[in-house]
This record gives C-alpha cells, structure tokens and sequence, in this order.
C-alpha cells in the first residue's frame, strides 16, 4: 500500500531496509569491426535497387504531399535524405535508385509530417497520429 503508514504494536511506524539497483555505465574497451576478421556482418537494411513505373508521377505526388519543399543535393554524411526542421526542407542524395529514391523521399515526408503538424484554417492543429496514418496509407498505396 503505498504512501499509508503502517504502525506497530509499540505505535511506532513500521520500517524495513530496501535494496536498489541503479544501472551505471563505465569505460571499457571497444573495438572497431575493422579490427576483426571472419564472415562480413550482415547488413541490417541494404539500398533498395530496380526502376519503378511512372517514377517521376509518383515523385511528384509524395513531393505534394511533403509541408517542405523537396530538392535532390549531395550533402554530407551517409543518410541518403535529410528532413531539416530548422530550414523546414528536405534534401534527398542524387544517383540512388528510384526505388531507394522513393523510399527516402516518403521517409523524409513522415518525418516532416510527423514533426511539424501544419494547422490548416478553421481546424486545430492535426495530430501527429493522422499524419502518421497518412504517410502509411501513401507509402502502402505506391508499393502496389
């Protein structure tokens, strides 16, 4: 029962010692996968490969859909876009696939969609949950 005082025959409240667990991270040793050998680490998700038909149709109907302006631009690092909040655009690599190309470009618009909710007039702002819904609805109805 928590916060009641339990009390004793003496009138006295009742105490007993606990013993906590506090998780605590401390230096170690690491390696890099550089410094092994064997088999080669799976890859967790590889590029996704192939042409899509009426690829340029379905670029510009996810480009519709984005609240950023979307460009194609090299940039730094490895992710192959970028959702910049900051700027609210959306940078997406040049020569990937147009299967990955896609791929990226709705991932980038759930991001945008997700963490910036547009208020449109005469309603509140739209919740996260249906922008989610809707960046799932698109990205099922271009797999077809």
């Amino acid at each position: 029962m928590h916060g009641n005082i339990i009390y004793g025959a003496d009138g006295q409240p009742q105490t007993r010692v606990a013993t906590r667990i506090i998780p605590r991270y401390y230096p170690c040793y690491v390696f890099d996968v550089s410094q092994t050998d064997g088999k080669p680490l799976p890859e967790l998700a590889p590029e996704l490969t192939g042409d899509v038909h009426r690829f340029e149709q379905y670029f510009e109907a996810i480009k519709a859909c984005s609240p950023f302006p979307v460009s194609i631009e090299n940039f730094a690092g490895t992710t192959k876009g970028v959702c910049d909040l900051a700027t609210q655009s959306i940078r997406i690599k040049p020569n990937m696939g147009q299967t990955q190309t896609l791929k990226t470009l709705i991932h980038e618009t759930a991001h945008a969609l997700l963490h910036f909710p547009r208020q449109r007039p005469g309603t509140s702002i739209v919740l996260p949950k249906k922008w989610k819904r809707k960046a799932l609805l698109l990205s099922s109805v271009f797999a077809r």
